[in-house]
């Protein structure tokens, strides 16, 4: 069977999926062939707002905390242990035996300079070069590695109590002064620097290194724990508890940013009304056009509630979208069909 489905031009399952359960068509509403068809067209039309993804079947009931890829596998890592290596790009997995207490985690896996780096519990390091051979390596610590990164030519990893370890091979492995002794739980790297985040008991942390040697502690950036850390546009975006976004350029110090950030967003059209919810941090804007894109109702809207359509408006085809401000990014997207 698994034969005969991979030689199919296209999959139609995962559009089925995505419009009825992230666009919330669970069933048809109107009467006649007609309606019906105008309905389903209408989904058909938005459903492309979002992304669809495909669920691969791993085996395994385990957390998967981390996953890259490189030289044609992709590997995941998790708890337990973990290790999991997929040479189809992520639709068939297998599972890697290898020497370690079951009671041991991995936290993050990065590929660089031909070969896979996994770290996790108790100074963890393991490394590959093929994704099903695995050596184990000597950190020189007993502190969780909960992050990795691959920069100027060398990994670097952070960890709890301000570690921060450096390789050129992913073998040997020095300590590094991070200016800290709080918990890094991210990594990244720009095109001049990398910054570690984590958390104090005041909030989000951050260091900053030139070199991946030398490193300077930014205190607190945030009001929140800090747990990710990512570069673009010359410019780090950390990431954090309860919505917090921090965000500083390239090569700055002392100058972050502070946001939070829309999330836990929906938008349904229910008894003539259209609700919203969102994060009662956040501001938001619902619109209806009609199907020419003209908008005739907008809304500023915060946290929960909902929005009368007017009686007035003629029965008709419609279309109702949430964007984020204040930049007016489209969020979602639903169809509206007045009887």
């Amino acid at each position: 069977g698994r034969k005969i489905y991979s030689k199919r031009m296209s999959v139609v399952e995962p559009v089925f999926g995505n419009i009825r359960w992230a666009k919330g068509m669970h069933r048809f509403t109107l009467r006649t062939k007609r309606k019906v068809n105008v309905q389903w067209l209408f989904y058909c039309l938005i459903h492309q707002y979002g992304l669809i993804w495909i669920k691969s079947n791993s085996g395994i009931t385990n957390w998967l905390t981390s996953v890259a890829s490189g030289n044609g596998k992709v590997v995941a890592v998790g708890s337990g242990a973990t290790i999991m290596v997929s040479a189809d790009t992520g639709m068939t997995w297998m599972r890697q035996t290898i020497p370690v207490d079951s009671k041991q985690n991995f936290w993050c896996v990065e590929f660089g300079n031909g070969k896979f780096i996994a770290v996790g519990t108790s100074g963890l390091i393991y490394s590959s070069t093929d994704g099903f051979t695995w050596t184990q390596e000597i950190s020189g610590i007993t502190l969780w590695l909960t992050s990795l990164t691959y920069a100027n030519g060398q990994f670097v990893a952070s960890g709890v109590r301000g570690t921060i370890l450096t390789s050129t091979d992913g073998k040997s492995w020095k300590t590094r002064n991070s200016d800290s002794t709080k918990a890094f739980w991210g990594i990244g790297c720009g095109q001049k620097q990398i910054v570690a985040v984590g958390s104090t008991k005041n909030g989000g942390l951050a260091s900053i290194s030139d070199d991946c040697i030398s490193w300077k502690n930014e205190a607190t950036v945030a009001t929140m724990p800090l747990l990710g850390v990512t570069a673009g546009n010359g410019k780090f975006i950390a990431v954090g508890s309860k919505g917090t976004i921090a965000t500083i350029q390239e090569t700055s110090s002392l100058q972050w940013t502070k946001k939070r950030m829309l999330r836990a967003q929906q938008l349904r059209f229910v008894h003539n009304r259209i609700t919203y919810s969102i994060n009662n941090e956040s501001t938001a804007k619902v619109s209806l056009f009609t199907l020419d894109g003209k908008a005739f109702l907008t809304r500023i809207v915060e946290g929960f509630g909902h929005i009368e359509i007017p009686m007035d408006l003629s029965n008709g085809y419609y279309i109702a979208r949430l964007f984020m401000e204040p930049k007016s990014k489209l969020i979602t997207s639903i169809p509206i069909v007045r009887k």
